[in-house]
């Protein structure tokens, strides 16, 4: 999630970067950079999400001692 944040902190940076006067248009820079802010936010919850899923993943194989793949392939076995 640390990544998730960093993003964020990314997406103000480079709204600073960004606002310099001498190419500064106010209607094509504000576009851009609300466009460019909400772009960059949804990947970072989108990769967030990502990282939270593989983490739930690799701790529920931690503690079962047994992956998704071999559960499934477990199952199949019994009932055949």
């Amino acid at each position: 999630m640390m990544l998730g944040g960093k993003g964020f902190v990314e997406v103000e940076s480079s709204l600073i970067k960004l606002r310099v006067p001498e190419f500064y248009n106010k209607v094509n820079t504000l576009v851009f950079n609300r466009l460019h802010s909400v772009i960059l936010m949804l990947e970072c919850l989108i990769f967030g999400m990502f990282v939270l899923a593989i983490l739930i993943d690799q701790l529920s194989a931690i503690f079962t001692d047994e992956t998704a793949v071999e559960h499934v392939s477990f199952e199949h076995d019994i009932s055949a």
